[in-house]
């Protein structure tokens, strides 16, 4: 009867010892799991922290570029308007002149379709 409680005693000693064996070593594995999840996430991080670092830059130099020819754009149009407005003064000016100019004494006639002939 005694070698049966031994054994009775052995077995449930040891099935008592490989659980609580395994429940810690289950807790380090989960725990090494987390751990290297945590660090293969900061890896991320940091890349993508350098990625978005990155795209940031070059969006401020293409805004800078972008908003430096816009400012261009409109200092052109500003200067096609002079231009256009200097144009058309000097289009009247032309015309009252040519309206007032005595072709004949410079030996040009001038037909009544518009165009010149010499003399």
């Amino acid at each position: 009867m005694d070698l049966l409680v031994t054994s009775i005693i052995g077995v449930v000693c040891t099935g008592l010892s490989s659980l609580i064996t395994w429940l810690f070593t289950r807790r380090k594995y989960n725990t090494e799991v987390d751990h290297n999840s945590i660090e293969n996430m900061g890896g991320s991080l940091e890349f993508y922290e350098r990625l978005t670092a990155s795209s940031n830059k070059i969006l401020a130099e293409v805004l800078e570029k972008s908003e430096k020819l816009a400012q261009s754009n409109v200092e052109l149009l500003i200067e096609v308007q002079n231009l256009r407005a200097q144009i058309g003064i000097l289009t009247e000016v032309i015309k009252n002149e040519v309206d007032n100019l005595d072709f004949e004494k410079y030996g040009i006639k001038i037909n009544e379709d518009g165009t010149l002939i010499r003399l």
